[in-house]
């Protein structure tokens, strides 16, 4: 017991050694494969953010490049173009002729709600101007003929936005512009200003020259309403300050130069500032802005920052915010379904490289999306088949270590018994023929005693002999089976007469019973059958001396339909139940074997296998204090039970 509790620790350790290298490669190898997987669905996901940004910057950065490109004086309701021609190519003077902003009637996005221009003097001169928002004079003229202007974009809605919005920020918006609009750059020549001021940009012209425009136009003077008085939030410069514009501008050379653009407009109300008017206007790019900059802005503002002279001009397009966010929520909503789109403020850093370069939001797409199940990729595939040769080996090496082990053992019990049973009968031989050839014995019933000892000493002898040449072979496989047809009652009288004279030896009788008809045949090989019988009678005699019955009964009977058993059976103590199945095993005998009977543990061993060979079954039964073993072949040929 402690021997095989060694080896079992051997064993536990090496296997739990190989187990525990082999755990923590894998344990490495799947923590690799996982990383793997999040490091690729990571940058899967970024990929995907990156597409997102892509169609969200090619989808707003068009829009915003065509708010940039807008003329300066298309913020303002009229503007007038300079130069200006009749159909005779006689110039007008600057400010004579008035366009229409475009901005009234072009198609605009849905998200787009105003474009505004704010000019910033003072708290009390400060002006909110519209080219969607109109003095109703000024908007019901241009929808008569001959204009028949729509104005769709001229709306009530967009009137109440400039209102709240110039109330709420007039005092605000330069000071953020300033802040976070770069400085004009670049200057668009030739702007009159004097309708963006709110002055009467009309002057009178020369007699020729009006009538000309009247007869060009087909209007009548009286029917032309003050188209310098736009709609407009603060008061206007005074009257007089716009008549010496007016008559200053009689002065002014034809095609409106000669005005320097570099005079302070804050002096424009003195005469001597009339000439400023007219000039070039310096202008930064649009850009995109929350407004007021705080944690949750009320606008997305589109502005630019211009200046004429020393005078700062804002222009902007008020943006809707929710209805852009869920245009925009759609162009990337196969590769978002659940994004949000998030303001970003000024001076705030976004989280990652998830910002917009054309406005100031960044994506907030959430995390990568859990891993799916891995299932068998070809790491964890590789990794089982390693497990698998490993428990294989650690099986197949277990197996062979045992067995030999079990093979060491098996030939150390060998050697001890046979050499112990080798020495009793040859000892018993000497000692007897020393004694008869020395002439010690001279007493016939003694020489005839001595001899009938030899005799059965040298039958001991040869059955040792026998069964261990006999587990040789079968160890060598080289033991073949040669079945043929037999009588049944032959074979019988075959056993006794083999075994007879060892019963009588040992003090038993042999008792045979035979239940099947005596003309019955069987087909097998006759030889083994009477080795297997033989040893089960030899077992009966050498380990049931103490029972009071002597007899040893050796019975043929049917077992079933189709099959036929031969029994063996005394009434000796039996096998017990734990050793049912040892007693089978090589060199091994019961633990209540009679040590005086001799033996090597070879005889159910051999019984065993040689019914292995013919096909039939061996079955154990112990009865107390009766008991046999059972050997069965399943169809009609010959099994055996035995003791």
């Amino acid at each position: 017991m402690k021997r095989w509790f060694q080896r079992s620790a051997m064993f536990v350790l090496i296997a739990g050694l190989i187990a525990g290298g082999l755990g923590w490669a894998t344990s490495e190898a799947l923590q690799m494969e996982s990383h793997r997987r999040q490091a690729s669905a990571q940058k899967e996901h970024s990929e995907k953010v990156h597409r997102a940004l892509l169609r969200l910057d090619g989808f707003i950065s068009p829009k915003l490049a065509r708010e940039n490109s807008r003329p300066f004086a298309h913020f303002s309701a009229l503007h007038a173009p300079i130069p200006a021609m009749n159909g005779q190519g006689v110039p007008y003077p600057p400010g004579t002729v008035r366009l229409p902003s475009p901005l009234m009637e072009v198609e605009l996005d849905q998200w787009v709600l105003l474009h505004f221009q704010f000019t910033p003097e003072n708290t009390a001169t400060s002006r909110w101007q519209s080219p969607q928002v109109l003095q109703p004079t000024l908007r019901d003229w241009l929808k008569r003929p001959p204009f028949s202007l729509t104005l769709p974009n001229v709306t009530p809605a967009r009137e109440e936005l400039l209102q709240d919005f110039s109330k709420r920020y007039s005092t605000e918006l330069l000071a953020e512009a300033r802040k976070r609009v770069a400085s004009p750059t670049y200057s668009e020549p030739a702007v009159d200003m004097r309708n963006d001021l709110g002055m009467n940009s009309n002057p009178a012209n020369p007699a020729g020259q009006n009538s000309q425009l009247q007869k060009d136009n087909n209007y009548k003077p009286n029917d032309m309403p003050n188209l310098g008085q736009q709609a407009q939030y603060g008061p206007d410069p005074d009257k007089q300050a716009r008549k010496e514009i007016t008559n200053s501008s009689k002065q002014a050379p034809r095609g409106g130069r000669g005005i320097d653009p570099s005079q302070n407009l804050d002096e424009m109300t003195t005469p001597k500032s009339m000439t400023c008017d007219v000039g070039d206007v310096l202008m930064s790019s649009m850009t995109p802005i929350w407004f007021p900059s705080a944690a949750q802005p009320d606008y997305l503002l589109f502005i630019r920052l211009a200046k004429f002279g020393r005078k700062e001009i804002i222009q902007g397009v008020l943006i809707e915010w929710p209805r852009l966010r869920d245009e925009m929520n759609k162009l990337i909503g196969d590769l978002f379904p659940s994004v949000q789109l998030n303001p970003l403020m000024d001076g705030e850093d976004p989280e990652g490289e998830n910002a917009m370069s054309a406005l100031p939001v960044q994506i907030d797409a959430g995390p990568a999306p859990e891993l799916p199940p891995a299932g068998w990729t070809a790491l964890r595939l590789g990794l089982a088949v390693a497990w698998g040769a490993s428990l294989l080996a650690l099986v197949a090496m277990g197996l062979s270590g045992w067995s030999l082990i079990d093979l060491s053992e098996r030939r150390i019990r060998f050697v001890s018994a046979v050499t112990h049973e080798l020495r009793t009968p040859l000892t018993t031989l000497r000692l007897y023929l020393d004694m008869l050839t020395s002439g010690l014995v001279s007493d016939e019933s003694k020489k005839t005693e001595y001899l009938q000892t030899l005799n059965a000493e040298s039958e001991r002898l040869h059955r040792l002999i026998g069964n261990v040449l006999d587990f040789s072979r079968l160890e060598k496989q080289s033991a073949r089976s040669e079945p043929k047809d037999v009588a049944l009652v032959e074979m019988l009288e075959q056993v006794c007469g083999a075994w007879q004279g060892r019963c009588d030896g040992s003090g038993k009788v042999l008792v045979v019973e035979n239940q099947m008809p005596s003309d019955q045949h069987i087909r097998t090989d006759a030889v083994l059958v009477q080795q297997i019988v033989g040893n089960l009678i030899d077992n009966a005699c050498k380990y049931s001396k103490c029972a009071t019955d002597p007899r040893v009964w050796l019975r043929v009977l049917p077992a079933g339909q189709n099959r036929l058993a031969v029994e063996v059976e005394d009434c000796g103590n039996g096998i017990g139940r734990r050793e049912w199945r040892s007693v089978f095993r090589p060199f091994r005998r019961g633990q209540d074997a009679d040590t005086t009977a001799g033996g090597v543990g070879l005889g159910l061993a051999l019984a065993r296998r040689w019914a292995g060979m013919l096909g039939y079954t061996l079955e154990e039964i112990g009865l107390q204090p009766q008991s046999f073993l059972t050997l069965v072949h399943p169809d009609d040929q010959a099994g055996v039970l035995a003791h």
